[in-house]
C-alpha cells in the first residue's frame, strides 16, 4: 500500500509538471516580457537617479546604479539564451537579445560622461552629459519596435493574446 501511495504521487507529480506546449509558449512570452518591464522600470529609476544628481551633483550615485544595471542585463542575456525555442520563438528571442546588448552599451556609452563629473562640475558640464545620454539613447526606440513585433508575430503565430498592461509608446 505504501508503494502504491508513492507511486501515485511520483506519478501525478510527473503528469502534472508536464506542460502542454501552449503553456510553454505563453510561459516564455511571460518571460520576455518580464524581462523587457524589469529592465524598463530599472531605467525609470536610473532616470530619477540622473536628475537627482543634477540637483546633488552626487554623480557617483549614477555610475554605481549603472554598473547595477549592467549586472542585470548580464544575467538577462544568459537567461534568454538560455531559453529553449518553443514555438518558433527564435526571432523573438533574439530581438530581446539585441536589446539587452543595445541597453549595456547604453548604460556604458550613455553614463561615461557622468563619470566625469564631480561636485564642482559646471551647469554646462552636466548638461552636455545628459545632452550625450539624449543622442546614445536615440536607437533604442527601433530596438522596442522590434521587440514588440516579433512578439507580435510570435503570438499570432501561436494563437495568443497579448494583454496591453502599461501605456508604451512602442
Amino acid at each position: 500500500m505504501r508503494y502504491l501511495f508513492f507511486g501515485l504521487v511520483a506519478l501525478s507529480m510527473t503528469v502534472s509538471g508536464c506542460k502542454s506546449k501552449k503553456e510553454q509558449i505563453i510561459e516564455l512570452n511571460n518571460k520576455l516580457t518580464i524581462i523587457n518591464d524589469s529592465l524598463y522600470n530599472r531605467g525609470i529609476n536610473l532616470g530619477m537617479i540622473i536628475r537627482a544628481s543634477s540637483t546633488t551633483k552626487d554623480f557617483p550615485a549614477i555610475a554605481v546604479y549603472g554598473k547595477q544595471m549592467e549586472n542585470f542585463i548580464d544575467e538577462k542575456i544568459i537567461e534568454v539564451n538560455k531559453l529553449e525555442n518553443v514555438g518558433g520563438s527564435d526571432q523573438y528571442k533574439d530581438a530581446i537579445a539585441k536589446f539587452l546588448v543595445f541597453e549595456k552599451k547604453l548604460m556604458q556609452d550613455a553614463l561615461a560622461p557622468f563619470g566625469k563629473l564631480d561636485k564642482n562640475s559646471s551647469q554646462q558640464q552636466v548638461n552636455d552629459a545628459m545632452q550625450h545620454l539624449i543622442n546614445v539613447a536615440k536607437d533604442e526606440q527601433k530596438y522596442l519596435v522590434d521587440v514588440r513585433a516579433t512578439q507580435r508575430d510570435f503570438a499570432a503565430k501561436n494563437n495568443i493574446t497579448l494583454i496591453n498592461t502599461r501605456r508604451s509608446s512602442y
